[in-house]
């Protein structure tokens, strides 16, 4: 039990500094660390909204809403991406370590939480953090699917966001 959280909090840092080591190291075995991640990251994140809104209740509704709607939703973009990557480019990975390394972008959310506990020093701080963790966790997306499916970044790049952004603009161009 130890190791195992040694290496989830490992596995963490490793993300920060070295992402491709990572996701070549959990790719070789199966395991749940990134879907973890999602849960403990979000729930810390949770609790400091609760604590900043003084409200548990409401911290509790976030934290259920939030993990249930994060899993699905990632689990619904590694389906896309897995399709993508293996019509388009020929990858030759597994959808569900496609599933577990992406969800590995939700240990960025500690950033967040010190970010919002930076927000009693000035409110504004959150914005700057906030793109700055959207724009890190697109790269670390990139480089799990980059590492999984054995691409370079360009294509894991247009079988990640690529096909998302063309689908946007064509809407955006009818409407």
């Amino acid at each position: 039990m130890k190791t195992k959280l040694i290496d989830f909090f490992s596995d963490s840092g490793m993300l920060i500094i070295s992402p491709e080591e990572l996701f070549y190291l959990r790719g070789q075995k199966s395991g749940y660390y990134g879907i973890l991640s999602v849960i403990f990251y979000l729930a810390f994140l949770s609790l400091i909204i609760g604590i900043l809104l003084q409200d548990i209740t409401l911290a509790v509704s976030i934290f259920l809403i939030t993990v249930v709607i994060s899993l699905v939703f990632r689990f619904i973009h590694a389906i896309t991406i897995h399709i993508f990557s293996k019509i388009l480019f020929g990858g030759n990975g597994k959808l569900m370590a496609c599933y577990n390394l992406i969800c590995y972008s939700s240990s960025l959310y500690i950033f967040l939480i010190i970010g919002l506990a930076a927000t009693v020093l000035n409110k504004m701080f959150i914005f700057p953090v906030l793109l700055l963790v959207i724009l890190w966790q697109m790269f670390i997306v990139v480089t799990a699917v980059a590492t999984e499916y054995g691409m370079d970044f360009g294509k894991a790049f247009i079988s990640t966001y690529g096909i998302w952004l063309f689908i946007i603009i064509i809407l955006m161009g009818i409407f």
